[in-house]
């Protein structure tokens, strides 16, 4: 049932209702190129005169594997195209089941295969608008049609949408007239890249495979992984950043202290009164003027210190 509480996101359609097609075609927008993503959850379940609360986590691979794994009970189930695996490691049993070929079956991915006709056969689907929540207002009601003559996974499934990527955020099952499911799904990571064991289930030795309620075989030393892994592309490669300009180094500024003993501008004298200087004979030539040194050193060029 685990699988079916977190999987209710598909890509739905419903006819004759322009809304509903205009909001499917959104859905779909926001949440294309979808590779893979992973997100935690606490799911809490109300039976009568009992209440179990338990945590996990979701993992999602294209095209059609799903894994769950809960920390109390400790287990994980894996949902491929239409086989099922579920492992107990307290009784040391991997559960292998055929998922039925029938309508309702698709429900263990809707939200992530784009294929939704058989689904639509089974199931009336609804939207509806929420308020309590600033993460998103719109929602999804799923129900089995009153027609189908096939054995329905649930009464009533509630997907609470946020509003970036139409994800849930919260699920609400109605098992039964006696039992509901509540979760509530924690940060969506779209951008994970598992490693193909990953994607597997880690099946440790001694464990036994029941298929068909026979055991079928003893997993040996070293354990085993299965079903076969699946190959993901890479991430997108993030554009490049332009490389930082170089920076030059300022010009040094000259200093008194610091300049050559040969462009230092002489020390200030006290003036000593001397007699005039003779004036100058008509026919002697005009002194030279003085080329005095500058102050401070080399000039600096104006665009020294700028960087391009």
């Amino acid at each position: 049932m685990l699988a079916v509480l977190f999987v209710t996101l598909g890509m739905l359609s419903q006819a004759a209702d322009p809304e509903f097609d205009a909001f499917f075609k959104d859905y779909a927008a926001k949440r294309d190129g979808i590779v893979a993503l992973e997100a935690g959850f606490e799911q809490r379940t109300v039976l009568p005169g009992e209440e179990l609360k338990t945590t996990g986590t979701l993992l999602y691979i294209t095209p059609r594997r799903i894994i769950f794994r809960t920390d109390d009970p400790e287990r994980t189930t894996l949902v491929d195209d239409r086989h099922g695996y579920e492992h107990d490691p307290e009784i040391r049993q991997l559960q292998i089941f055929d998922i039925e070929d029938n309508p309702q079956a698709d429900i263990f991915f809707l939200g992530f295969d784009s294929d939704t006709e058989s689904l639509r056969k089974a199931y009336d689907v609804t939207l509806f608008t929420s308020a309590d929540d600033p993460r998103g207002k719109r929602g999804i009601k799923i129900k089995p049609r009153a027609d189908s003559k096939e054995e329905a996974y649930f009464l009533e499934v509630n997907l609470y949408l946020r509003d970036e990527d139409y994800l849930p955020y919260r699920i609400h099952i109605r098992n039964d007239e006696e039992s509901q499911v509540f979760i509530e799904v924690g940060t969506i990571d779209k951008s994970v890249r598992p490693d193909p064991p990953m994607t597997q289930l880690f099946v440790p030795e001694d464990t036994k495979i029941v298929q068909n309620d026979r055991v079928v075989e003893t997993v040996g030393p070293g354990g085993k992984r299965m079903p076969d892994a699946l190959l993901l592309p890479p991430e997108p490669e993030k554009p490049a950043q332009p490389a930082a300009a170089e920076t030059l180094p300022a010009p040094a500024v000259a200093t008194k202290a610091a300049v050559a003993p040969e462009t230092a501008a002489p020390e200030k004298e006290t003036a000593v009164e001397t007699p005039a200087a003779p004036a100058p004979k008509a026919d002697s030539e005009p002194p030279k003027k003085p080329n005095p040194k500058s102050v401070g050193g080399r000039k600096t060029s104006g665009t020294a210190g700028k960087t391009n």
